[in-house]
């Protein structure tokens, strides 16, 4: 999988068609809140240029196509439908949650060259899961859980709430690779032990008879 971004739905076309033979799926970044203007978070807050890139983009794709969407705005949901719409076949959520800022205090400046930037890690999990659940509810498409995962009870969270499968970051950097087959093992064991058979029969359990 390929993420990629741009400033504007050209950008994103080119490199969709660029990268379509060396890839199985492209992750369009419509959410970095530490891109510079134009990029990233402020494409994902605007409704109507995250439907043009989406659809610009499954245009000039020849496998799927799924959308990152930022956390920072007033209502997931609507972008995410939006998206949907536009043809995205999954969605992933959520990136990191912002703006923050660190200063450094030898030079008096802050540490990001953008001064501005995302906080990603364990603190953002409840609201990457409620995010998950939200969105859950109101797309058909499959759902990528991402925020703070760093054990298995981690991963059956964002199942329940409605993800079909994780991203992991933090994790790799605090722990390693290792942590991937740590979670695999301990999942498997989770599953056995409760008498599930797959993932599928997991997904959106949260939602139990909503």
């Amino acid at each position: 999988i390929a993420s990629i971004y741009g400033a504007t739905p050209d950008e994103f076309s080119t490199l969709v068609e660029q990268i379509n033979p060396l890839v199985d799926m492209i992750e369009l970044n419509i959410s970095c809140p530490h891109a510079m203007e134009g990029y990233g978070a402020s494409i994902g807050q605007d409704c109507n240029l995250s439907h043009t890139i989406v659809a610009a983009s499954k245009d000039a794709s020849e496998v799927p196509i799924i959308a990152k969407l930022t956390p920072n705005v007033t209502d997931i949901t609507e972008i995410a439908k939006t998206c949907e719409e536009a043809g995205a076949d999954a969605l992933s959520l959520i990136n990191t949650l912002g703006p923050g800022m660190k200063i450094n205090i030898d030079l008096a400046k802050p540490v990001l060259y953008n001064k501005f930037g995302g906080m990603s890690g364990k603190a953002i999990k409840p609201i990457a899961i409620s995010n998950v659940y939200s969105v859950y509810d109101a797309v058909n498409v499959p759902i990528i859980g991402v925020g703070g995962i760093y054990t298995f009870e981690d991963v059956v969270e964002f199942i329940f709430a409605g993800a079909r499968a994780v991203q992991i970051g933090t994790a790799i950097m605090d722990e390693g690779v290792e942590v991937f087959s740590k979670i695999n093992a301990d999942l498997e064991l989770f599953m056995k032990d409760k008498g599930y058979s797959s993932i599928d029969e997991m997904v959106g359990l949260a939602h139990g008879g909503d």
